[in-house]
């Protein structure tokens, strides 16, 4: 089955991208605890772990890998708004305070966002759904980054 949107339709990629650059200091939040720049912690920590940029727990368990991933990645729903995060995962109580140039921290997220989708190497197993595709990981990047961005109305 068809994977869309991916990181890999650089359409698709491009345009997540400008909604990342469309971010602002007081994007209001429309649900959950993070502030925007909380929120970009968060989704630049899970695409290193992805990469082996950190190393994070496995917590994979079969439930997630054989029930929530399938609903997750083949749903043709919005993901739920105010979801578990992982506790390596929770900016609210571990994302530090950050001293960079608000614009600068939405370049490097949107840098890493490419490099990402550029990825070719092995790939570290999700956190929480075990071993993914490559494939799968282009779906997973863009919805979790997609998910996020609407929760800062962009």
């Amino acid at each position: 089955m068809a994977l869309t949107p991916t990181l890999t339709d650089s359409a698709a990629r491009h345009s997540l991208i400008g909604r990342v650059r469309a971010l602002r200091p007081d994007s209001p939040r429309q649900w959950g605890k993070m502030n925007v720049q909380q929120m970009m912690w968060h989704v630049s920590q899970a695409y290193q772990s992805a990469l082996g940029d950190i190393t994070v727990p496995n917590q994979s368990n079969w439930f997630f890998r054989n029930i929530v991933k399938p609903f997750a990645f083949y749903a043709p729903f919005e993901w739920p708004k105010n979801g578990p995060t992982m506790p390596q995962f929770n900016a609210v109580k571990r994302a530090p305070v950050v001293d960079t140039a608000f614009a600068q921290q939405v370049e490097e997220l949107a840098a890493l966002i490419d490099r990402f989708a550029s990825h070719r190497d092995r790939w570290q197993p999700h956190a929480a759904f075990g071993p993914l595709s490559h494939e799968e990981w282009m779906h997973w990047g863009w919805r979790h980054t997609d998910h996020h961005l609407r929760q800062f109305s962009v």
